[in-house]
Formats: C-alpha cells, structure tokens, sequence
C-alpha cells in the first residue's frame, strides 16, 4: 500500500547543526533511489531521470541535491535548474532546498506537492516574490484501466518521419500551457528534444490517413511507475472517444501487473481530466507549478 505524504513527512526538531542541500555524488546514486522508492508515483520523474541518465547528464538542465538529517540519512532528494522539482521528508530538507534555487539563476519553474510547496516558497522568496504564473496540477495514476471495446492497432512509437507533426502538437500544448511558443524561441532545440524522446522510442502516436490523431510522451520510468505527459488529441476527432482509446490501449501495453501509470492535468482543464476519468484512472495528489 502507498505511503500516504502524512505517514513520512514529518515536522523535524531542530538540531545543533542546520540542514545544507548539497550535490549528489554519483557514489550515492543507490541510496538516492531507495530515499525516492518510498513514494514511487510522487517521485517517478527524478528517480526515472536518475536511473536512466545518472547523476551527472547535461539532459537533466540542472544539478540533483540531497540533504542529511543528524543521523546521516538522506531527508531529501532535489533537482534544481530549468525544471525544479524536490522530494522531502522534513521540514529542513525543504528549507535548505529552497536556499539552494534561490541562489540558482536557471530555475524556470518550480513543481512540488501543495502541502511542502508552501514551506518551501517562503523561504525561496520571503513572500515578496510572484511567478509569472502559476498552477494546481492533479496527479492521476492506473493500473488497472478501463477495458475498451476494440483494440487500437495503429498505436505505434513514433519514428524520425513523425517529428514534424509531434513536435507542431506538443509545441501547441506548450503554448496552451505556459503562453509561450517553443518553436519560436528554441526551435532548434525543443526539436531536438523531441526527436530525442522519439529516438529513445518514448513517444506513442496513432497516425491516421497521414494525420497525427493522438500522440504521448512517456517521459519517465522505473520498476514501480510510468509517469506520461504530453497527451494531445487531433481537434479535428475530440469528443469521438479517440482519446480514451488511445489512452487505454496504451496503458494495456505499458502496465505489466506491478506498476502503475500516473500523469498530472491542470486542474482548469475539464477535458484531460475527464479523458482520465473515463480511462480507468484514480486521482492521487495535488500539486503547484510556478513559471517564473
């Protein structure tokens, strides 16, 4: 059964020495990830990205960070840079986390559970800050979906000819999402990024007399979770099941009967969340994304 976050997140007692967030040794690499299995669905995106890239990888666009409490035993695990995400069992590990990104001056957005988002707020801004924009994320996770009628069979990874209409759909996700085009201010790179996923065989599409129909990301995996982003459905076919399809054909391929999917949807947005919903999916934990 899942650790709920009050069964191992725990207000620690002051100590004679503060807690310091510092670089992640390679050699700590396996202590890292049992620290982070403990909550498999919660922390899917960095113990994936470290089982798959290492500590040190210019793909993670930034430094992990872990944190000791007295007795020596890692409280927290952190990446910080463009994309920031933490993991926390304490109070402190937090604090010091945040003391780290706010010397940091890469830090794009900020992503955490809403009950340590707070905390570590605070004392990363003192209050005084605000993000150019903020969200609540809802974490969904299956491992059980719901039966669909007829299989997909056009369901396939994609291929270096789909890159074109891939990175068009997800680039238009990330404008939806954030206002900003990826296309006009990296184009080089977000393509690049893309074509790497596709390359890695992590990008599902069903393509339809030409027509990219649906698309999804597997962005990150270990032995207990998938955590998948980037779900688009063709505006041309929404409200005709294909997501749903799709989706759960997908997750029947994924799912091997000892771990779950999970994916997180804006709270303001009805339509994934009901793609989700009629899929077979549970929601699991509420989060908050800052754009700074």
């Amino acid at each position: 059964m899942m650790k709920t976050v009050a069964a191992i997140y725990r207000k620690s007692e002051y100590s004679h020495r503060q807690t310091e967030a510092e670089l992640l040794e390679v050699h700590e690499l396996d202590e890292a990830l049992k620290f982070l299995s403990a909550r498999p669905l919660q922390t899917v995106i960095m113990a994936g990205w470290l089982r798959e890239r290492g500590v040190r990888n210019a793909a993670h666009r930034g430094d992990f960070y872990r944190c000791r409490d007295s007795a020596g035993n890692i409280s927290g695990i952190g990446l910080a840079g463009r994309n920031t995400f933490f993991e926390a069992s304490s109070y402190d590990a937090i604090r010091a986390f945040a003391q780290v990104v706010r010397a940091r001056s890469d830090v794009k957005m900020v992503f955490a559970e809403v009950d340590k988002f707070y905390e570590f707020w605070h004392e990363y801004t003192g209050s005084t800050k605000l993000p150019r924009l903020a969200t609540t994320e809802l974490l969904f996770e299956t491992s059980d979906p719901l039966p669909i009628d007829e299989p997909v069979k056009e369901l396939r990874p994609a291929t270096p000819n789909d890159i074109a209409q891939v990175s068009r759909a997800h680039a238009a996700m990330v404008f939806d999402e954030t206002g900003l085009d990826p296309l006009a201010v990296d184009r080089d790179g977000f393509t690049a990024r893309c074509s790497e996923r596709i390359a890695l065989g992590r990008v599902w599409v069903w393509v339809k007399d030409g027509e990219l129909i649906f698309k999804c990301d597997v962005v990150s995996e270990t032995l207990d979770a998938i955590y998948v982003e980037g779900i688009w459905v063709a505006p041309s076919v929404r409200g005709k099941g294909v997501g749903r399809r799709a989706l759960s054909a997908l997750c029947s391929t994924l799912l091997n009967g000892s771990n779950s999917i999970c994916g997180f949807v804006n709270s303001a947005n009805s339509r994934a969340q009901a793609l989700y919903w009629k899929t077979g999916f549970n929601l699991c934990g509420r989060y908050k994304k800052l754009y700074l």
